[in-house]
């Protein structure tokens, strides 16, 4: 399943600085699905930013996206040998991927869950002023892969219905980079079964959302200058935020352990 986005090459106007903004919050060089798809609502990423400005400039999302991420270790998978058509020079740049969605992802999370405490009401004036981790920057993506053989197609769908939990999947953004080297979904595929028989994906997964929710409650939340939303504003917000916080929390288990079986 696909989403509807406004991408970044063909952001103008408000949507662009937004764009802009939370790149420079974070340190990411591209901005997350989750709010590109936000963006193609009239007025939705726009509220949804006003609310959550402080935090983003503050640095609260990153420094507790990172603070989840290092909350537990990755999972346990096999390393990815350099065979298969793949040498090692193709496997940093699938590890570079998932790095940048390993640092992404928990942001986002935390991001979502204290953005569901703004459309319940919450308001908090808890001082939180972290200082800003000095993170490595991280390289451009890569353009999404194009022409993708059947054999791999089947694969990541696969592997969308794993991380989504659900037969009606949204394609994860980081499946159609690694596509660009058919091996790493041959590879990923595999581990992924493994992680799902043994119910570790999930338990991980509610864990991080839990926490992830637990530090939304420190994020200082404001009431937004624009006022609540409108219907239609708080029904789209609502709706993004359940499509996308299961298949968020259980990509950062995916993705954590499959970055450290790319590296060695």
């Amino acid at each position: 399943m696909s989403l509807p986005e406004i991408p970044e090459s063909e952001a103008t106007g408000r949507i662009a600085e937004i764009y802009r903004a939370i790149l420079d919050a974070t340190g990411l060089p591209s901005t997350n699905l989750v709010w590109r798809h936000m963006a193609c609502h009239p007025g939705v990423l726009e509220w949804a930013y006003d609310a959550l400005e402080g935090a983003f400039t503050g640095g609260a999302f990153r420094v507790l996206g990172a603070e989840i991420a290092s909350s537990m270790p990755p999972p346990a998978m096999p390393p990815v040998a350099a065979d298969g058509g793949l040498d090692r020079a193709a496997l940093e740049s699938a590890a570079s991927v998932m790095a940048f969605y390993n640092r992404a992802n928990p942001i986002n999370l935390v991001a979502l869950s204290a953005l569901r405490r703004v459309l319940a009401g919450e308001t908090s004036e808890a001082a939180f002023d972290p200082p800003v981790p000095a993170d490595d920057p991280l390289p451009p993506l890569p353009d999404v892969a194009r022409n993708v053989d059947s054999e791999t197609a089947a694969r990541m769908e696969s592997l969308a219905r794993a991380v989504n939990d659900a037969e009606s999947a949204l394609m994860p953004t980081a499946l159609r980079h690694l596509a660009n080297w058919p091996g790493t979904i041959v590879a990923l595929h595999e581990r992924v079964e493994d992680l799902v028989a043994s119910g570790a994906l999930t338990a991980d997964a509610e864990s991080l959302r839990e926490s992830a929710a637990d530090r939304a409650g420190r994020v200082p939340l404001a009431v937004p200058l624009s006022g609540r939303p409108s219907e239609a504003t708080r029904h789209a917000l609502e709706t993004t935020i359940d499509l996308f916080v299961t298949p968020i929390s259980r990509m950062i288990v995916v993705g954590r352990g499959f970055e450290a079986a790319l590296r060695p």
